[in-house]
């Protein structure tokens, strides 16, 4: 269904107001959906009749061939990639026919929304000339990836992407719209910074923070950042100050630097703390590599600490590991069906099949683990075939 026709109201009203009303509400008013939609073909007066049509509609991630005519000419000549790399089944595999299931939700107040993977896609006069690619949960609009033709590069159509699908969010009552990871050190990824106000989310905490010129600048000096690491670390270094202060003085003074203290910290200060952030930066890498090579060696994923993986016990409650859909080309079986099943050992020997398929269990969740329908979409409809047919 194309997305303009959310707002048929807007040819009325742009008809209604003449040029100069138009250009004196907008130099003391910016309107994000107004202006998105202003290009759209539906939403031009006429006469006189436009030399160009442009029309956005959002579609199912299916596959189809000028979708990868669009996908393979950016790729080759905006991601510069050899186009050997580029093929059919990577395109499928990569941005088309997602797991997520479509559907529609209604809201309290009547309107429907969408559910699952889309095609957001771009038409210029009847021509695809790019998609974003987008999962739409039921709190967010999740960005995943967005194309477009070279030719058009001048235009800067991903700024353009970015916007409409803000916009999108927006007006079809999701909360929050997600541009996936920021990697600082990636050049292709710096542009994300420039949206606001948008939130990072806190490594350690996972709070969210915004994502404002003084953390980036953070970013320029150190790999990793922790807001809420140095939030703590100048608490305690305040403390340490007051306590210092206080010694050797008299007991009234003492109770007027007992007061509360802002908690901004001098620039020596805060450059001590940054200080002995790198240092403990450096210990936190050093851990992760070690940890890397403890993996390497057969580390145990369920004494790993790491946030939302279910415990052994959980697994079992919740899911029968002997049928576990797996995939032995061109065959769908059950875990079960495995030789070693029974002889490798039990869920708890770290490193058996039976505690990889329940690592597998508790990462993804345990519906998933025993649900065919899964494995048969994220494998495409090529390579299913039942067990029963062989």
């Amino acid at each position: 269904m194309a997305e303009v026709r959310a707002r048929r109201d807007l040819p009325q009203r742009i008809g209604e107001a003449s040029p100069e009303k138009q250009t004196a509400k907008r130099k003391n008013h910016f309107d994000l959906s107004e202006s998105v939609h202003d290009c759209e073909y539906p939403n031009i007066p006429t006469p006189p009749e436009p030399e160009h049509g442009f029309e956005v509609k959002l579609e199912p991630d299916t596959f189809s061939e000028s979708k990868f005519r669009l996908y393979e000419n950016y790729q080759r000549l905006v991601h510069k990639e050899p186009p050997s790399r580029i093929t059919r089944a990577g395109f499928r595999d990569f941005l088309c026919d997602s797991p997520l299931t479509r559907s529609t939700q209604t809201l309290a107040n009547g309107k429907e929304k969408k559910l699952g993977s889309y095609h957001q896609c771009y038409y210029l006069d009847d021509r695809l000339v790019a998609i974003g690619v987008l999962d739409l949960l039921p709190h967010c609009v999740s960005g995943v990836y967005f194309i477009y033709h070279d030719d058009l590069s001048k235009w800067q159509f991903g700024k353009l992407g970015a916007l409409r699908e803000a916009c999108f969010a927006g007006e079809s009552d999701y909360r929050y719209y997600y541009m996936g990871y920021y990697i600082h050190s990636c050049v292709k990824m710096r542009y994300k910074a420039s949206y606001a106000p948008q939130n990072v989310l806190d490594p350690e905490t996972y709070d969210w923070d915004p994502l404002e010129p003084e953390y980036t600048h953070r970013l320029d000096r150190r790999r990793y950042v922790s807001l809420s690491r140095e939030r703590k670390g100048a608490r305690n270094l305040s403390v340490e100050e007051n306590i210092e202060g206080d010694k050797g003085r008299n007991v009234e003074s003492k109770a007027v630097t007992g007061l509360p203290r802002e908690t901004t910290t001098s620039d020596e200060a805060l450059s001590d703390l940054e200080g002995a952030q790198d240092v403990t930066t450096n210990k936190i890498e050093d851990r992760d590599d070690e940890e890397e090579l403890d993996a390497d060696e057969g580390g145990d994923l369920f004494t790993s600490g790491m946030p939302g993986i279910l415990m052994p016990s959980e697994v079992l409650q919740q899911c029968n590991l002997d049928n576990t859909p797996i995939f032995v080309k061109p065959h769908l079986v059950t875990a079960d069906c495995l030789v070693s099943w029974e002889t490798s050992g039990g869920i708890d020997k770290v490193g058996s099949i039976k505690h990889i398929f329940a690592e597998f269990a508790a990462c993804i969740g345990t519906k998933l683990a025993n649900d065919p329908s899964f494995v048969k979409n994220l494998l495409g409809k090529d390579y299913y075939q039942t067990f029963d047919d062989r």
